[in-house]
C-alpha cells in the first residue's frame, strides 16, 4: 500500500515539473515571437504604404517597438493604437483595415501629424521621424562638429548633437557602397565660411550610437529626382574607429534586419514596401502582401531602390 502511494505521489510531483516546464517553454515561445513569427501584411487605406512600410521595420527592432510602452498622456492613443498593430504584425494575425485607420487616426489627432491628414501619399522616413519626436527616440545617434585651421589644427568642438539616424546624401559623397559613405561622412573635411573670419575645415564625429542603427540615403538632386544608381549594400558592415571622435573606441559591428524601400521618383509619390529579417530569412511587406525572399532578391532591390537601413549592433 505504502509503495503504491509513494509511485502516486512521486507521479503527481513529475507532472508538476512538466507542467511548470511548458509553461516555462511556453514563455520563452511569447518572448522570442517577435523574432520568429512571419510577420502579417498592413492594409492600404489609401496611400497608406508610407506608414504600412514604417510599422513592418518598427515591429521587428525592440527598441523601436518600447517606443510604445509607458507612454504620456499626450501620445497614449498613439502608443495604444500602435500596440495593437505591432503585436498583429509580430503573431501574424490578421489586421484589419478598421485597426490602421485607428492608427492614422490617433497619430493626425496631434498637430505635429497634421501632414498625413487625407489620402496623399507621403514620405515614409518623415513618418517614421515624426514618431521617434512623439515618442522622444530622438538622441539614439550622437555626434559633434569638429573645427580646423588650414593647416589643420584643431580649433575646437561644438556641443554634441543628437539624432534619430545616419543621413547620407548621395549627390554629396563619392562612394557608392553603403560602408564607404559612412566612412566618407565622418571623415571627411569641408570649408566652411564664416562672416568675417577666415574660412575652416569642418569634420563631424560619431560620439556615440546605440544597439539600433538606422541608416538613410537621400538620392534626391536640388530638384527633387532620386538618382536610382546602384548602391552596395552589405549584410554586416563595421564603422571604423577613425569615424568616431577619440581614438581609444573600437570598431563597431552591425548587422541589416529591416529595410524601407521606395519606388518612383520623388519620396512624396510612388510606393513603399518593407523587408525585414526574421531568423535568417527574409521577407517582402508590401502592404497586406507578406511573401518570403531569397537573399539575392532583397540585396538587388535595395540596392537600387533602398531608403531607410535598419542595422542592430552585433
Amino acid at each position: 500500500m505504502y509503495k503504491i502511494q509513494k509511485i502516486f505521489f512521486l507521479g503527481i510531483i513529475s507532472l508538476m515539473i512538466v507542467n511548470s516546464f511548458g509553461c516555462s517553454k511556453s514563455n520563452t515561445k511569447r518572448k522570442t515571437v517577435f523574432e520568429q513569427s512571419p510577420p502579417s501584411g498592413i492594409p492600404n487605406i489609401g496611400n497608406t504604404c508610407y506608414l504600412a512600410s514604417a510599422m513592418q521595420c518598427i515591429a521587428n527592432h525592440k527598441d523601436y517597438r518600447n517606443m510604445f510602452v509607458n507612454p504620456s498622456e499626450d501620445n497614449k492613443d498613439i502608443s495604444e493604437k500602435g500596440k495593437i498593430l505591432i503585436e498583429k504584425i509580430s503573431k501574424n494575425e490578421k489586421i484589419e483595415k478598421e485597426d490602421v485607420q485607428s492608427f492614422k487616426d490617433a497619430c493626425t489627432s496631434i498637430k505635429l501629424f497634421k501632414i498625413f491628414e487625407g489620402s496623399s501619399q507621403q514620405d515614409s522616413d518623415e513618418f517614421l521621424m515624426k514618431l521617434c519626436q512623439v515618442f522622444n527616440f530622438n538622441n539614439r545617434i550622437e555626434i559633434r562638429e569638429e573645427k580646423y585651421d588650414k593647416k589643420s589644427f584643431l580649433l575646437g568642438k561644438n556641443n554634441k548633437v543628437g539624432c534619430d539616424k545616419i543621413r547620407l546624401n548621395l549627390a554629396a559623397l563619392s562612394s557608392r557602397d553603403l560602408g564607404g559613405m559612412v566612412k566618407e561622412l565622418y571623415t571627411k573635411k569641408y570649408e566652411r565660411i564664416i562672416s568675417g573670419s577666415s574660412p575652416i575645415d569642418i569634420i563631424t564625429k560619431l560620439v556615440s550610437c546605440k544597439n539600433l542603427l538606422p541608416i538613410q540615403i537621400n538620392r534626391g538632386d536640388i530638384y527633387g529626382k532620386k538618382d536610382q544608381c546602384n548602391i552596395a549594400i552589405p549584410y554586416k558592415f563595421g564603422i571604423s574607429k577613425e569615424c568616431f571622435e577619440g581614438s581609444s573606441l573600437k570598431s563597431l559591428l552591425f548587422e541589416l534586419k529591416s529595410v524601407i524601400v521606395h519606388y518612383g521618383s520623388t519620396y512624396n509619390s510612388g510606393h513603399y514596401v518593407a523587408y525585414v529579417k526574421k531568423g535568417s530569412q527574409w521577407y517582402l511587406c508590401n502592404d497586406s502582401t507578406v511573401t518570403q525572399v531569397s537573399d539575392d532578391d532583397v540585396k538587388e532591390d535595395i540596392g537600387k531602390n533602398g531608403y531607410v537601413f535598419f542595422y542592430e549592433k552585433k
